[in-house]
């Protein structure tokens, strides 16, 4: 996102394979990751003509990163995202005969699938708008998992808590 909003040219950006919005640090289309496992990199050019600076601070769970340097960017900058699609979780019930008849139990809560698509804009000083893509992102959705006890497969899914 600071280099998003910073202006710089990203180079090479791979999302998270799923987006759980109970955990997310960013909206969808808005997340990079990196792994030494499938050799996907976060990468940007430095694209203004000053040095740049990059500080990183983390407490309380938040961290917060800063680009410093002597170039000036638009300050009204800012990222549109679009829900291309949404693919649905599904409940997955399995039998446990250690449970009580009626009883279930959440083994894995789930959460949709997206596929969104993410452009970042500014305004010039003339307050003419422009944007660039930034592309479509694919997240994997996660079923939904409960263990249920004997009687309890009968139960329609939207009775499940």
């Amino acid at each position: 996102n600071a280099v998003l909003l910073a202006g710089l040219e990203i180079l090479e950006r791979h999302t998270h394979s799923l987006y759980d919005p109970r955990g997310a640090y960013v909206p969808a289309g808005r997340d990079a990751m990196v792994t030494r496992v499938g050799h996907a990199d976060f990468r940007f050019r430095n694209s203004t003509a000053a040095p740049l600076r990059i500080e990183a601070h983390a407490r309380g769970g938040i961290l917060d990163i800063r680009l410093l340097g002597h170039q000036r960017v638009h300050k009204d900058r800012w990222i549109e995202t679009e829900l291309v699609e949404k693919k649905p979780l599904a409940l997955q019930q399995v039998l446990d005969p250690n449970l009580q008849p009626g009883e279930r139990r959440r083994v894995r809560q789930g959460f949709d699938g997206l596929r969104v698509r993410s452009q970042v804009c500014w305004a010039n000083a003339a307050g003419v708008t422009r944007c660039a893509s930034l592309g479509v992102d694919d997240y994997m959705k996660v079923n939904e998992r409960w263990k249920v006890g004997p009687d309890s497969l009968s139960a329609t899914a939207s009775e499940a808590p």
